[in-house]
């Protein structure tokens, strides 16, 4: 069947490999479309990630809906850099000869790179994107010159523009409402929609995070009114969705001025019956909100903990201590709000005593996270980037060190190598088991059963490492294959568990009558991939 041709197909590439996380919509793609629409263009978006789609497949349904004017791709990681590029590729082989442009977070932080390999792109946009595209757009239509727009800065490199927004738009009320395309798709499969109210981060100083420098451009940290975030939220819950996080990097902000606007978020919306999760600091915790946010909907936070010493939180620029870590900890337990963390287990100077004491901190506390064995990433443009320098050896688009601890280095190595990618591929479906008991579904059996995976789960890789750890001091490293392919069977049993469950949620639920039921078929994969069936 022929399709009209667009002006403009946006595309998020297919992931290329096995993952071990939710997916949801792509939020940024939704913005760019809605402003391009607003501008009078008409804009197809493919997210060919969330669909699970090949790069052929991608291929064919870009060519199908013939873009007049440009294919903009949504580059987040290397992972969709490298697909994105093969897409690309392959669209010139097929004869597209319309703009292709790029943008996201790695090429704002790795454009020089990208244009240096040669990728196909005729123009990459730096940081936030809404007036950029439309620039770009304007000009292949013929309306204005990029050159001749205010607000736009545009430089040249081996024939490729890269632009940027400066200022970018400080008024985030005036940007249209992003295009939900595949929210009722997301919903069905994982159970939660997703939304922005912010841009920046109100806390801005952690040393490992790029979030600084993806909006050096302006203000750090621009909020939504309430209003206008209460708005979106009953779009949202006209297209059926009853479970919204708050994806932004920082939901609070650092002052009471982003308690005092959640606040007035989740009262306006009382009448919605909707539940809640966002992103915070340690420091935003504080009782009195928390508790008036928990009556009305919120179930769980999101909050970068990091590390449960003092040297790292220092290092890390958390701004505070392991007590303030314990005091918001014990706070949430005592309100019956979900805690789940961001941990960074590994970072260079970690020590076996530190490492230890993080597994017992971790292993007492109620907490919700797949895989706390997370070494530091080294992210471009942080100071952390800077501090490491001389450490750091740089494959292309990466930065890797060696640890100061040789067999903290070994332990990190067998980990991250061996046994993670082995066992972490049961474990996908447990993001749509956790979204619909944080949503209000399921009985309290099913709660239960899920606490104990939880808790097994936890068990299973904090247990390992520790294995690992005596095995390494005692420097007898036999024997280590047998219990790793034992780790890897009660991986495999507990994702048996977890489809079992999944299957009894995909059912419609007495406890929110008027909320959508779950939907879909949970199958254990024998080795990573989807579990979850449209």
């Amino acid at each position: 069947m022929t399709q009209e041709p667009v002006d403009i197909v946006l595309v998020q590439p297919p992931f290329g490999g096995e993952y071990n996380f939710w997916k949801s919509e792509c939020l940024g793609l939704g913005y760019l479309a809605a402003a391009l629409e607003r501008n009078g263009y008409t804009v197809k978006i493919l997210d060919a990630f969330l669909l699970d789609l090949s790069i052929e497949e991608t291929v064919r349904r870009i060519v199908e809906r013939r873009p007049r004017l440009m294919v903009g791709t949504s580059m987040l990681s290397y992972q969709l850099y490298r697909t994105g590029t093969t897409v690309l590729d392959r669209l010139r082989e097929e004869g597209l000869q319309c703009h292709f442009t790029a943008g996201s977070w790695f090429p704002t932080f790795w454009h020089d790179a990208m244009i240096d390999e040669g990728t196909p792109l005729d123009s990459i946009v730096v940081g936030e994107g809404e007036a950029a595209i439309c620039a770009v757009a304007d000009q292949l239509s013929a309306k204005s010159r990029i050159e001749d727009r205010p607000g736009i800065r545009v430089t040249e490199r081996n024939g490729v523009l890269v632009l940027q927004e400066w200022p970018p738009t400080l008024d985030l009320d005036s940007l249209p409402n992003p295009r939900r395309d595949y929210l009722p798709h997301v919903f069905k499969r994982y159970r939660l929609a997703t939304i922005h109210t912010a841009r920046g981060c109100g806390h801005n100083t952690c040393t490992f995070c790029s979030v600084p420098a993806f909006y050096h451009s302006g203000p750090a940290h621009r909020m939504r009114s309430a209003e206008n975030v209460v708005n979106e939220l009953r779009d949202v819950r006209e297209h059926g969705a009853d479970f919204v996080f708050f994806s932004d990097e920082d939901f609070l902000g650092k002052t009471g001025v982003g308690r005092d606007r959640a606040l007035r978020i989740f009262e306006a919306a009382a009448d919605l019956g909707m539940r809640y999760s966002f992103n915070c600091t340690v420091t935003a915790v504080e009782a009195e909100s928390f508790r008036r946010m928990k009556d009305l909907g919120l179930a769980a936070v999101y909050i970068g903990l990091e590390a449960h010493n003092d040297r790292c939180l220092k290092l890390f620029g958390k701004g505070g201590s392991a007590r303030d870590v314990d005091r918001t900890v014990a706070l949430l337990r005592d309100l019956d709000i979900k805690l789940v963390p961001g941990w960074i287990m590994f970072e260079r100077d970690s020590t076996f005593e530190e490492i230890e004491e993080a597994i017992q901190f971790l292993s007492r506390i109620d907490a919700y996270h797949i895989n706390f064995l997370r070494p530091l990433y080294v992210m471009k443009d942080t100071a952390l980037e800077k501090r490491y320098s001389g450490d750091l050896y740089r494959p292309p688009f990466d930065s890797k060190f060696y640890y100061t601890d040789p067999n903290v280095d070994l332990l990190v190595r067998v980990l991250t190598t061996d046994y993670l990618p082995e066992v972490l591929p049961f474990t996908n479906l447990i993001y749509p088991v956790w979204h619909t008991l944080l949503a209000g579904y399921g009985n309290a059996a099913q709660q239960g059963e899920y606490e104990e995976i939880n808790r097994r789960m936890k068990e299973l890789g904090l247990g390992f490492t520790k294995e690992l750890m005596d095995r390494i001091r005692a420097g007898r490293l036999d024997g280590t294959a047998r219990a790793l392919a034992g780790q890897v069977d009660d991986w495999r049993r507990l994702g048996v568990q977890i489809a079992k469950l999944a299957n009894g949620l995909c059912v419609e639920s007495t406890d929110r009558p008027s909320a959508p039921g779950v939907c879909g078929t949970a199958r254990v994969p024998s080795r990573g991939g989807e579990s979850c069936a449209e």
